[in-house]
């Protein structure tokens, strides 16, 4: 070793014991320190030969291509943006069997597509498979202590509470009221576009039409978004940036540090202030409406006490308010009601439950239907099919309006939903081929060994992606991955949910995948019986961003036309 690396290393390597020792001596005993890095790096890279440094594998067969000690960080951030696409091409390639890949400072990533297994996950054993505290480090910032960050009795509560506003009575009230009064809005726009030939994008407009109508149904309030004439909603905007910020943080080793770097901590903190703020105005426009309903109940009650004759009207109205809980919206049971804890829910814990419901009732429907407009697009003897079912079931189109030119919306009853089979094959389909949630994940709080022979570690993630699931050859056939909505039609009864996982499975089943049929086979029926739509670039492939949910990259851009 030279004089000059000596120089350099000395200082350190400087203490009592080197002070001492003669330039030989010294040199022999830095040669000693390198030789057993070198060696430690050696053993490290021949242990961790195609796995990241620190991740365990179990008995799990391990995705090829995998780096020493840094394993798959790679192959995962050059495929971030198509990440559910990669993951299917790995379950191809491993055989749909169980699969592992690794990523430095990330918990090692096994992606289940055994159905079985799944249930095992889900149901069977789901007392050790939960959310967990990397999940809510996650998506904390953002949606709290809802519903979706929530294991054990706290997430059994809101579930329980929530049960309240899916009811058949409260649908029929639902399609006849709140999605009733929002077609009339949105065909408005559609027929605006249609006269002044301006192209419109539908992914934005089903958007407005789910985050309106659940505004009504889940907080009864009037958001006003499908009326606004903002290019974009504040809301909305932060919302969508929020949840891919987010997410990313599951492919990104070492985020906390990163976020401060790239700046996208302040912009998540931007995006939540926003977020947050929108829904505190939500619960404080409910609180001062409930506050008036009282204030008239009690005025009613004091008339009728002094002997006052109550109307008709008074009379209809007390009966509807006294109602039972399918009548209510979902913000005041919330308000209403005591936590597990015993106490009322503060306005932290009501904003953190709206932001959570957000999710559930705008996004996933409006990408539900988003997507299954754009495969009707693509796939036209479908829309043909479609529309001929409309014109059986609701008939003629309202005549045009000889003043105006202009038609009335098509606004289907519930029984006329219920008969639109081949309108709900195609829903159905389309949430097949792009589920709303295209990823789950779930941590072992110990280790476990699934039906299929998997050994999970304790603290390991497990992906089970209804994005890979909803496209195994082996349930759906050789055309799995092609759009075919008959397929539905010829069905004795539903799929398992754990071969169909859009609408997840087991005691997580989403609580609304009945008022989420509905309210998308309305819209198509009352859109499509009435419009004509047509990609602004026929045949463009429409690309999905990588984000907790599956939105258009760019939106879907269309032009309208009235149908005759």
């Amino acid at each position: 070793m030279g004089t000059d690396t000596l120089a350099f290393i000395r200082p350190a390597f400087s203490n009592p014991f080197t002070a001492n020792l003669g330039a030989s001596a010294e040199a022999q005993l830095c040669n000693t320190y390198l030789a057993i890095g070198l060696a430690t790096l050696v053993l490290l890279v021949a242990y961790y030969w195609r796995t990241a440094v620190g991740c365990r594998t179990g008995n799990v067969q391990l995705l090829p291509g995998g780096k020493p000690l840094i394993g798959h960080m790679i192959q995962l951030l050059q495929n971030q943006h198509r990440f559910h696409d990669w993951i299917l091409e790995g379950a191809t390639r491993m055989g749909w069997k169980t699969y592992c890949f690794t990523v430095p400072l990330l918990p090692t990533w096994f992606v289940v597509t055994d159905p079985t297994s799944i249930e095992y996950i889900l149901k069977t054993e789901m007392h050790n498979w939960v959310k967990g505290s990397h999940f809510f480090a996650t998506f904390g910032p953002v949606l709290g202590h809802g519903i979706f960050t929530s294991d054990g009795p706290h997430w059994l509560w809101q579930r329980k509470l929530a049960t309240h506003i899916f009811s058949v009575k409260g649908f029929k009230r639902y399609i006849s009221q709140v999605f009733a009064e929002h077609m009339d809005i949105l065909s408005a726009r559609m027929a605006a576009a249609a006269a002044s030939s301006t192209p419109i994008d539908l992914h934005d407009l089903m958007y407005r039409f789910t985050l309106d109508s659940f505004g009504k149904i889940g907080f009864g309030v009037q958001l006003g978004c499908l009326a606004s004439s903002d290019a974009k909603v504040p809301f909305a905007v932060a919302f969508d940036t929020a949840q891919v910020i987010c997410v990313q943080r599951f492919t990104s080793p070492g985020w906390r540090l990163t976020e401060l770097l790239n700046g996208k901590r302040s912009q998540l903190n931007a995006c939540c202030s926003v977020i947050h703020g929108f829904a505190h105005d939500i619960v404080q426009q409910r609180r001062e409406l409930l506050a008036q309903q009282q204030a008239a109940d009690a005025a009613a009650g004091a008339d009728a006490a002094a002997g006052a004759a109550k109307t008709a009207a008074v009379k209809e109205q007390q009966e509807e308010e006294e109602d039972d809980n399918s009548a209510q919206d979902l913000l005041s049971l919330f308000m209403a009601a005591k936590g597990v804890d015993g106490k009322p829910l503060n306005d932290k814990e009501l904003v953190d439950t709206v932001i959570n419901f957000i999710i559930a009732g705008r996004d996933t429907t409006a990408q539900a239907l988003s997507w299954t407009l754009y495969e009707l697009l693509q796939h036209p003897a479908a829309e043909q099919q479609l529309l001929q079912e409309l014109r059986e079931v609701l008939g003629p189109l309202p005549p045009l309006n000889s003043s105006s030119s202009s038609r009335q919306a098509v606004h289907p009853s519930y029984e006329q939903v219920r008969q639109l089979r081949f309108t709900r094959a195609c829903f159905l389909e389309a949430l097949r081929l792009h589920p709303s949630v295209p990823a789950n994940l779930k941590f072992a709080v110990r280790a476990d060994t699934l039906p299929d022979g998997s050994t999970i570690p304790a603290g390991c993630q497990v992906l089970y992606s209804p994005y890979v699931v909803n496209r195994s050859k082996s349930f759906w056939g050789p055309d799995a991955e092609e759009f075919r909505p008959s397929r539905w039609l010829s069905m004795d009864s539903m799929p398992s949910p754990y071969s169909y996982l859009s609408f997840h499975a087991g005691p997580r089943l989403c609580l609304g995948q009945r008022l989420a049929e509905l309210e998308g086979v309305y819209v198509l029926a009352g859109l499509l019986a009435r419009f004509k739509f047509s990609q602004v670039q026929p045949g463009a492939k429409v690309d999905y961003v990588f984000s907790t949910s599956l939105p258009m990259m760019q939106g879907l851009a269309v032009t309208v036309e009235e149908r005759e």
